[in-house]
C-alpha cells in the first residue's frame, strides 16, 4: 500500500508545479533544497532566492505571457485543467516526470498515467477538486474556482499522508509551496510520528503561447513539460481537426425573428434563406469559438451584411448564435440556429 502512495506523491503532486521527485518517504536527500523559511525543520535546507532568479532571469514581458490575461484560451480553465497548473484546450501533457495525461476539448480529464499505470479520476471538472484513486491510496488538489487556481493537494492515507499549500503574490503569481509530510510507524508497540515541512520557492522559466508553463523551477530542481492542444477547441470537431470554416454545417432556426430560416456551409461557403429569399454566405473568420460569416446578394453579388457570434459544439449538436448586421442600414438583429 506505502509504495502505491509514493507512486501518487512523486507521479503526481508535483508534476504539475514542478515539484521534488522522490523515491521513498524517507529519502529525504533527494527533496529539492529550498529557501526562506522562517522556522526550518531539520530537513529543510535553505537557498537564496535572489540568487535563485539571477540564474534564471524572468523579465516581465516573459511573465506577461504566462499569466492570465483576457484573452479566450488563457481563461478557459476547469477544475480539471487548474489542478495540473493548465489553461486552454490542453489535449496531451507529457512531463519530465515520466507522467501523461490527456483532456477532452472540454477541459475533462480523461486519462492520467504516472508512468506504472493509469489512475482514475472521481469527479467532473467543474467540481472545486480534482480527486485521484489509486489502489492503496487517492489524493485531492482542492482549487479556488473564483480566482482559479490551485489551492492544496492533499493524500495519502494513515502511514504516509502530505498537505501541500500553494502560495500567491497579489498578482495572482505562484510563489511558493509549502510541503507538510505525515509518516506514522508503529515500533515495538508505540506509535511514531515524523512531521516533515519543507517550503519549495517556484519560478517559470519557459512558457507556450497559450500562456502554459513549459519549463519551471521548483526549489532547485527543473521541470519540463510537452503540451499539444485540440486543434479547433469547439467540442465535436476535436477528433477531426475540422472548424466551421472547412466542413459542412447544416443549420436552422432564427434570424431577426423568423423562425424558419436555413443556413449552410461547406468548406466555408454556403447560402442562408428566409422569408425573403436565399442569399450567399462565405465563412471569413474563426477566432477563440468567435465566427464571423459574411452575407451578399445571390445575384448582383454584393454585400448585404455579416453574422457574427459564437460557435459552438457539444458531441453532435452545434449552435451559432449571435447578431446579424446590415452592412447598408447598420441594423441588426439576432439570430440563434442549430442542426
Amino acid at each position: 500500500m506505502k509504495k502505491n502512495i509514493v507512486t501518487i506523491i512523486t507521479a503526481l503532486s508535483l508534476l504539475s508545479c514542478g515539484g521534488s521527485n522522490n523515491t521513498t518517504p524517507t529519502e529525504d536527500k533527494t527533496k529539492p533544497e529550498v529557501g526562506n523559511i522562517d522556522t526550518p525543520t531539520e530537513s529543510t535546507t535553505t537557498v537564496n532566492e535572489d540568487e535563485a532568479t539571477a540564474e534564471h532571469p524572468e523579465s516581465e514581458d516573459h511573465y506577461a505571457i504566462w499569466k492570465m490575461d483576457s484573452t479566450n484560451e488563457v481563461n478557459f480553465k476547469t477544475s480539471h485543467l487548474i489542478a495540473m497548473q493548465l489553461c486552454g484546450h490542453v489535449k496531451h501533457v507529457e512531463t519530465s516526470d515520466k507522467c501523461s495525461f490527456d483532456f477532452d476539448a472540454n477541459g475533462k480529464m480523461t486519462r492520467y498515467d504516472d508512468g506504472q499505470g493509469e489512475l482514475q479520476v472521481m469527479n467532473e471538472p467543474d467540481e472545486e477538486s480534482l480527486n485521484l484513486y489509486v489502489p492503496g491510496g487517492a489524493c485531492s488538489y482542492g482549487i479556488d474556482l473564483k480566482n482559479k487556481r490551485l489551492n492544496t493537494y492533499t493524500g495519502g492515507e494513515y502511514s504516509y499522508s502530505w498537505e501541500f499549500t500553494y502560495v500567491y503574490d497579489a498578482n495572482g503569481k505562484l510563489q511558493y509551496v509549502n510541503e507538510h509530510v505525515t509518516e506514522r510507524d508503529e515500533v515495538n508497540g508505540k506509535e511514531q510520528e515524523k512531521e516533515t515541512n519543507t517550503k519549495s520557492m517556484v519560478q517559470v522559466l519557459e512558457a507556450d503561447h497559450h500562456g502554459n508553463w513549459t519549463k519551471m523551477k521548483y526549489g532547485e530542481r527543473i521541470k519540463t513539460r510537452t503540451i499539444s492542444y485540440h486543434d479547433n477547441p469547439i467540442g465535436g470537431f476535436e477528433e477531426t481537426g475540422n472548424n466551421p470554416m472547412n466542413c459542412t454545417l447544416q443549420l436552422t432556426g432564427s434570424i431577426g425573428g423568423d423562425n424558419n430560416c436555413t443556413f449552410a456551409l461547406a468548406n466555408g461557403e454556403g447560402t442562408y434563406k428566409n422569408a425573403y429569399g436565399t442569399r450567399l454566405t462565405k465563412a471569413v473568420a474563426y477566432t477563440n469559438g468567435q465566427l464571423k460569416v459574411e452575407a451578399y446578394d445571390s445575384k448582383s453579388k454584393a454585400q448585404i451584411g455579416y453574422f457574427e457570434g459564437s460557435f459552438t459544439s457539444t458531441g453532435s449538436q452545434m449552435v451559432y448564435k449571435g447578431v446579424f448586421t446590415n452592412t447598408k442600414t447598420g441594423g441588426k438583429v439576432d439570430f440563434n440556429l442549430k442542426n
